[in-house]
């Protein structure tokens, strides 16, 4: 069987292809397992003391008769601890039904740390490890309404007075309306 120039190289090209085609398969596994080598679950079990910082909602400071306008402008007033102290406080508007906590702040320690790898995310979630306890997960940044370590309490605590006042601001733009 004779071979023609043109049978020879579209020979030795479908071999080229196809060793091409081997060796980029083996890449994307490579790729992929070099990607996906750390991920799963991973139970770090350690324990860890965390921080749950949460401000009242803003319709909270708008209830009938919680501030006067000279209040408000005197709580705007305040610098960062003493706005920290009064936060920190229940306060009772006139009818005493009406509660408002401007800052509350829970700490809790958690026996166990689990952390789920995926492709696009890092997860960490904590539980007391006890029959019925749920994870919680915890945010890895300071954060309002989220459970975070409580090296970061001191950050949540300046965004929870940012929100307080930014609060605060907008009670004194409406009293001023009236």
């Amino acid at each position: 069987m004779e071979m023609t120039i043109e049978g020879f190289f579209l020979a030795d090209y479908q071999r080229m292809r196809e060793r091409i085609d081997e060796l980029e398969a083996k890449v994307a596994e490579y790729e992929h397992n070099e990607r996906t080598s750390d991920f799963g679950c991973f139970d770090l079990r350690k324990s860890v003391d965390a921080v749950y910082v949460r401000t009242a909602p803003s319709y909270e400071y708008r209830r009938d008769g919680m501030f006067t306008k000279d209040e408000a402008e005197r709580l705007l007033d305040l610098g960062d601890d003493e706005l920290f102290e009064w936060a920190k406080k229940t306060h009772h508007g006139k009818d005493r039904w009406n509660d408002l906590d401007p800052i509350e702040i829970r700490f809790h320690t958690y026996q166990y740390t689990l952390r789920f790898v995926e492709s696009r995310s890092d997860k960490t979630f904590v539980t007391d490890g006890m029959e019925g306890s749920n994870l919680v997960e915890m945010s890895d940044e300071a954060a309002l309404d989220a459970w975070v370590d409580s090296d970061l309490c001191q950050e949540c605590v300046e965004l929870a007075l940012k929100d307080v006042r930014d609060n605060l601001t907008d009670v004194l733009g409406e009293l001023g309306d009236e």
